[in-house]
């Protein structure tokens, strides 16, 4: 029961203001002006009423005192309502339950529950069945009396429900409804989620698996390096043990041979020292022979005892000069030693830098001392001349003495001899000499031959990592491309589901097309199918069409309406719900068929109107959709009324201006009907039949590009890693080639 109303700076309540409703009062009056709808529309305006239209304003801020001549504007509007709850009328333990509403000039506002703020849902769940409520018959206008009583069965059904109480519990189930259809999208939604989450599992446990083989064969490669370097450090230390072990051998060989050729020079010199003695001993022999030639005869005896001398001094000279040939052997077996020497050191020259000098050093040191053994030999030839002289000056003192000078000559054949060879042996040396700058300008090209073989493999080695890289992005590729199928079939699994089901299909145009599927008699084998499965429209398009549509969408497609007609003359046909039929040949023919039986209807004209071209018209719906075989002329008699426009201001601007009638639709899926009816709300949902449809055909052509990509991609991989085998193959050939040259330039 209604106790009170309180209402302040609500209209034109600008105080305080109390209406107590005792046991008995049962109207309010006042003169014209007095307030007295106000209270009816406090009362409305409390019980959760949204329309500024019926509280009697242009905007819901008008219910705010708006100020008079001596009096402020108010800052907000406020209303209570007190209900007397003995009877537990209302679902609350308390005894009074309040019902108020606020609303401030910033546009806030708040319902208030027994002082506590709560919701417009709450305010009208407490209201539902009892009667109470801004459509309730509790509060009926002026004029809404005659409506009820001249309404249908329907409307007056509304009215006797919500004074019966049903009302609440059609509410309730028409929210469960919401509910349950709400769970249903989420769980079609956690469906998809689901598939694509395990496609994404399945991939990435792949991906898992992929890289737990790549670490372990990355260990195992690494592990291969590792011991390949060690064993090439222990080989090239063991190279390097024994270069340096020969080197070594070498310098002692050297210093060995430098002693033998100081051991021989000073030989030489004390053999040039004795024969410098015996040439001035010849010399005072030979003055003496001339200061006693005149004294021959009586010195015959001394001549003998000179002629002795003589003698032994040529053999002294003989045994010298085959001492000479003696160490002239022994300096030609040094000279090969040393030959030998410098070949080993040839050997070891690009490791030993160092020891290359110094062998360098030691053989222009030899080259000095041959230079000086040349001088010294230039010397004793100078002093074998004069000594040819001397011994000529001497054949005129004694005959005897042609002995002793042939004996001397064939010394001096054998020292001739030992020249030649000499000579022999310079020549080898020469030879010697040629032999190693022809191995050096090998050496040289071997070492161009192993630079070039290095670039070679660097630039290999590059050309690998590219191939690499490029191998690297074809797999990633693959793995995306792999990824995207496999989400796209996801969504095309649950796609062909919600297809199979003929969800959003009427249950009797499903058992229509059934019948058309099992059947090959008339009428049923003339059905051709679904008006949507006839238009091929673009997915971006297909929420606008579905709305220009609308039912029609849902028409079966019949080659003549002929054979149904008759049909359905012979007797009833049990089909459940609403059908229409249109038929292909008879243009502008559609038939509905309802429980209630035929009814034949137009179809929509081609609008003659042509608005291309106007500002804010984006095309003509029948423009954007394409046909399928054997439906020509389809699209044009069931969209040619309809133009898609930019917004209802466009749609409503070129309805004032044309003669003939056309329906509007905006890009949003706001309808206006050629007889001036508007549909809001929002897009079908992307399930809905033709949108459904539309995806289907796209999903399919995604997936076979996808498909073909990943074919094209699977090539790509197989054609890098041929090239990679080849490069690997032709970088073993540089590798091995590198090798053999390095070996080449070591030894």
């Amino acid at each position: 029961m209604l106790k009170s109303l309180e209402v302040f700076g609500f209209k034109s309540f600008a105080d305080r203001t109390r209406f107590e409703f005792d046991s008995g009062v049962t109207c309010v009056v006042g003169p014209n002006g007095s307030g007295k709808s106000n209270v009816v529309d406090a009362i409305k305006w409390i019980l959760g009423d949204q329309s500024a239209k019926s509280l009697r304003g242009k905007d819901m801020l008008d219910v705010i005192f708006n100020g008079s001549a001596g009096r402020k504007p108010s800052g907000f509007a406020e209303a209570t309502l007190t209900f007397d709850n003995s009877t537990g009328l209302f679902p609350s333990e308390s005894t009074e339950v309040q019902i108020g509403r606020r609303l401030y000039r910033s546009g806030d506002s708040e319902y208030l529950l027994n002082q506590a703020v709560v919701r417009l849902k709450d305010v009208k769940d407490l209201f539902m069945g009892t009667g109470a409520g801004t459509a309730a018959y509790s509060i009926i206008e002026q004029g809404r009396v005659d409506q009820i009583l001249q309404a249908n069965p329907t409307t007056r059904r509304v009215v006797f429900e919500e004074a019966a109480g049903i009302s609440k519990f059609k509410s309730r189930r028409v929210e469960a409804e919401r509910r349950l259809e709400r769970v249903e999208q989420n769980l079609v939604r956690f469906r998809d989620i689901v598939t694509h989450a395990e496609a994404q599992w399945h991939s990435v446990q792949s991906q898992a698996g992929k890289a737990t083989k790549y670490r372990e064969i990355s260990e195992e490669l690494r592990e291969l390096w590792t011991g390949l370097a060690a064993d090439e450090f222990a080989r090239f230390n063991q190279r390097l043990k024994q270069r340096e072990l020969e080197f070594a051998e070498a310098n002692t060989t050297l210093q060995s041979l430098d002693e033998a050729m100081h051991r021989v020079e000073r030989e030489q010199e004390a053999a040039d020292n004795e024969l410098q003695a015996l040439e001035s001993e010849l010399r005072e022999l030979q003055r003496a022979g001339a200061v006693e030639r005149e004294r021959m005869a009586s010195l015959e005896s001394t001549v003998r005892h000179q002629t002795v001398r003589c003698n032994e001094i040529a053999v002294e000279v003989a045994r010298l000069r085959t001492r000479r040939s003696r160490l002239l052997v022994e300096i030609h077996s040094a000279v090969n030693q040393r030959d030998q020497s410098r070949e080993l050191l040839t050997q070891l020259e690009h490791e030993f830098a160092k020891a290359r000098e110094t062998v360098s050093a030691k053989e222009e040191e030899f080259s000095l001392l041959n230079k000086q053994v040349g001088e010294r030999r230039s010397d004793i030839a100078k002093r074998r001349n004069e000594f040819k002289e001397k011994q000529q000056l001497r054949g005129t003192l004694q005959e005897k003495l042609i002995t002793g000078r042939s004996q001397l000559d064939g010394t001096i054949q054998s020292e001739g001899e030992a020249q030649l060879k000499l000579e022999q042996v310079e020549r080898n040396l020469q030879q010697a000499s040629a032999e190693r700058q022809t191995r050096r300008q090998a050496l040289h090209e071997a070492e161009s031959a192993c630079r070039e073989a290095k670039e070679q493999h660097e630039r290999l080695a590059a050309d690998r990592n590219s191939l690499l890289g490029q191998q690297s992005q074809a797999d990633t590729l693959l793995v995306e491309l792999r990824e995207r199928r496999s989400a796209l079939q996801a969504r095309l699994s649950i796609l062909d589901e919600l297809e199979s089901r003929q969800e959003g299909i009427a249950i009797g145009v499903r058992d229509i097309l059934k019948r058309a599927k099992s059947s090959r008699y008339p009428p049923w084998n003339g059905v051709i199918g679904l008006v949507r499965d006839l238009l091929d429209v673009p997915l971006e398009w297909a929420p606008v069409v579905e709305v220009a549509l609308g039912s029609r969408a849902q028409l079966v497609a019949i080659k003549s309406l002929g054979p149904l007609l008759d049909y359905l003359q012979r007797g009833p046909a049990a089909v459940e719900g609403r059908v229409g039929f249109l038929s292909l040949q008879e243009e502008g023919a559609i038939v509905e068929h309802t429980d209630a039986g035929v009814q034949r209807k137009s179809a929509p004209r081609m609008s003659r109107v042509d608005l291309t071209g106007r500002p804010g018209v984006i095309a003509r719906a029948d423009e954007v959709v394409a046909e399928f075989e054997g439906a020509a002329g389809l699209a044009r008699r069931i969209l040619g009324d309809t133009w898609i426009v930019d917004g209802l201001d466009v749609a409503r601007a070129l309805m004032s201006e044309l003669a003939e009638p056309c329906q509007f639709v905006t890009q949003e899926g706001e309808l206006l009907t050629a007889d001036g009816k508007v549909f809001l709300g929002t897009m079908p949902h992307e399930s809905s039949i033709v949108s459904r449809k539309s995806e289907l055909r796209q999903l399919r052509n995604e997936i076979h590009q996808i498909e073909r990509g990943i074919e094209s991609c699977q090539d790509r991989k197989e054609i890098l890693l041929e090239t990679l085998t080849t490069h690997d193959d032709r970088i073993d050939e540089v590798a091995e080639e590198l090798r053999t040259k390095s070996l080449l330039v070591t030894e």
